[in-house]
Formats: C-alpha cells, sequence, structure tokens
C-alpha cells in the first residue's frame, strides 16, 4: 500500500473516532445541570436568557442539539468557556503554546535521561548499574506525579528557593518592567526573537520543575522499553556474528544492537508526547501553569461543559494524530513492516 493511502485510509477512520468521543461526552454533559448556565449569570432578564437559549438551541430536543454542536464544531465554534470568560477556540488558541512549551521540554529531559540509562541497563544486565537504573525507572512508574510535583515544590523551590513555586514567568518582568512581543506565544522562542536573555533565562527556570515532574513517568517508560528492546537486540543472530567477526565491542553495540533497539522506542516517543500534551493536568494545577490542563481542572471544577468538551476533542485529536505519525515513522524506521499490517 502506498503512503499516501494509507494516511488517507487513516484519516478516514478518525472520523467516527472523533463522532464517538463527542457523542459521548456530549450526552454525559447533559447530566451536568442546565446548559445555559455556561452563557447566562444573575443579573440578566428572563428575556435575555430566553434569547440565549434559543440562540444556542438549548430548548430543543437533545439530539438536535447534538447536531448543533456538531455544525458549530464544523464551523470553528466549540462554544463559550464561562471559567475564562473567552470562546473555546480562543481558549485553546491561548493555551495551547504553554502547554506545547511545556511538554517539548519534558519529552526533551526523558530522551536525554531515558536514552542512556537504558543502553547501559541492558549493557550492564543484572549488575548494580542495571539494579539501580530499573529501581530508578520503577520509582517513575509507581509515584504519584502529584506527590513528584509537591515535593520537588516544596524543598526544591521553597526550602532551598532553586526554582520559582510556580507560574510560567516573572508578571513583574514581562508584563511590567521590560515588556517584550509575544507573537508566537512560546516564551523561548519570543525571547530570543527579542534578543533578550534575561527573558529567556527566567522561561527556562519557571520551566525546569514542571518539566522535571511530567518528563519522570514518561522517562522511566521509555528506560524499560530501550532496556528490553536492547537485551532482545543482543541476542539476535546478526550480533552474534558480528562478534564472531571479530568486531569491537562499542562497535557491536553502537552500529548493530543499539540502531535496532531504538526502532520501537522512537515509535514509542509520538505516544510519549502525545500522553505529555494532554496529560499534564496535575502537573500545570500544581505550579500553576497556565496551560490546558489547568484550564481542564477549572473548567470541570465550575462545570464549564463548553470548555470540557472542546479539551476532550482536542484530546482525541491529539491521540489519533500521535497513533498515526508511530505508524508511519515505525513503517519508515522497519521496512520490513508494511503499512497495509503484515510483514513481509
Amino acid at each position: 500500500m502506498k503512503l499516501w493511502e494509507y494516511i488517507l485510509r487513516r484519516l478516514l477512520l478518525v472520523i467516527p473516532i472523533l463522532l464517538g468521543v463527542t457523542l459521548i461526552t456530549f450526552t454525559l454533559t447533559q447530566f451536568m445541570g442546565d446548559p445555559a448556565a455556561v452563557y447566562t449569570h444573575e443579573r440578566m432578564t428572563q428575556e435575555q436568557i430566553d434569547r440565549v437559549r434559543e440562540q444556542y438551541h438549548l430548548d430543543d430536543p437533545v439530539h438536535e442539539r447534538y447536531l448543533a454542536y456538531l455544525s458549530g464544531i464544523l464551523q470553528g465554534d466549540l462554544g463559550y468557556s464561562r471559567s475564562v470568560n473567552m470562546p473555546v477556540t480562543e481558549a485553546i488558541k491561548t493555551k495551547f503554546s504553554a502547554t506545547m512549551e511545556l511538554a517539548l521540554l519534558a519529552l526533551f529531559f526523558a530522551i536525554l535521561t531515558a536514552l542512556p540509562l537504558g543502553l547501559r541497563a541492558a549493557v550492564h544486565q543484572n549488575r548494580w548499574p542495571d539494579h539501580s537504573i530499573r529501581l530508578f525507572a520503577l520509582l517513575g512508574s509507581a509515584l504519584p506525579i502529584f506527590w513528584l510535583a509537591l515535593v520537588l515544590k516544596y524543598f526544591v523551590a521553597f526550602q532551598w528557593g532553586y526554582f520559582p513555586l510556580g507560574d510560567r514567568y516573572d508578571i513583574i518582568l514581562w508584563d511590567v518592567d521590560n515588556q517584550i512581543e509575544r507573537p508566537t506565544g512560546f516564551l523561548l522562542i519570543d525571547s530570543l526573537l527579542a534578543g533578550s536573555w534575561v527573558h529567556f533565562k527566567d522561561a527556562v527556570v519557571h520551566m525546569i520543575l514542571p518539566a522535571l515532574t511530567l518528563a519522570y513517568a514518561s522517562m522511566a517508560a521509555i528506560i524499560r522499553l530501550l532496556r528490553s528492546s536492547m537485551l532482545e537486540s543482543l541476542n539476535q543472530d546478526y550480533v552474534r556474528t558480528a562478534r564472531a567477526k571479530g568486531l569491537a565491542s562499542h562497535q557491536v553495540l553502537h552500529d548493530h544492537a543499539r540502531r535496532n533497539a531504538l526502532i520501537p522506542t522512537t515509535t514509542y516517543l509520538g505516544l510519549v508526547f502525545g500522553g505529555l500534551l494532554s496529560g499534564s493536568v496535575l502537573t500545570e494545577t500544581i505550579w500553576n501553569w497556565p496551560g490546558l490542563g489547568k484550564w481542564a481542572v477549572e473548567s470541570i471544577r465550575t462545570l464549564d461543559t463548553a470548555a470540557i468538551l472542546g479539551f476532550t476533542l482536542l484530546t482525541a485529536v491529539i491521540y489519533t494524530m500521535a497513533n498515526l505519525l508511530v505508524d508511519i515513522l515505525y513503517a519508515y524506521l522497519d521496512p520490513r513492516v508494511e503499512l497495509g499490517g503484515g510483514d513481509h
């Protein structure tokens, strides 16, 4: 199967998945109280409230409201978020850059740490480096993310004062004393474009602890996967043949075993990144990070149904696109795998 045919087929499969997500989430939100509460307040007259209900089809049967909601999605209208007092689409645009920037740095930390540790654990199988690295990975899988965030916040930020206690940047620096343009919404990029080392350093300092918090669980999963893949590669016939030919140990490890062990790990990174983007709820809440995760929590607390629906739909899109990219990347890295699904 050709690449474009495979991509087209997978994109068509995304449609029923997203329809299912919207149907389930829309149905569940009908049990969260009066949907008109998102668009009204106590100072509005009954006539104004009635106009709102008519404008957003809130008195129509449920199936008609669902169809109206789908029609709004196709037109780029996801409703109005009362938790941030702006349209849902605008809220997503505003907060997506904060979450994306945090997720990218978390992925960088995870890769930078997990790849050498996973390879080292496999090379030193059942010796003390392997045991200590496996323990480190086990803790990453077992520790609740909110507990790690609170520990880092209390000791590293509060007690030792090495990093800020939260927020995305120093408000006084960015919004009062020395304002700079933010054309991209990514603070690291915007500070570099403005040529301001002070702003860049401030953004990095605020980002490190939240990114480490978000990265630890993914780091642990990558270590375990890479260790397992590396051990499997080391037991393959082509590795034994390379050793029998007299190749140096580092050549066997790096040029043969490692290259093949990285194939499943590399493709897994796509799913990891999707999880980082959509799974930052606890991290952003504890660190007061103004991204999608914190917005999702505020929306749930205030029963902001439009925001909940928008966030859920965005999460579904992220995961389906991540799965598609992973499948394509796997087929590209491993020519034995066909895009249609089978092996040669």
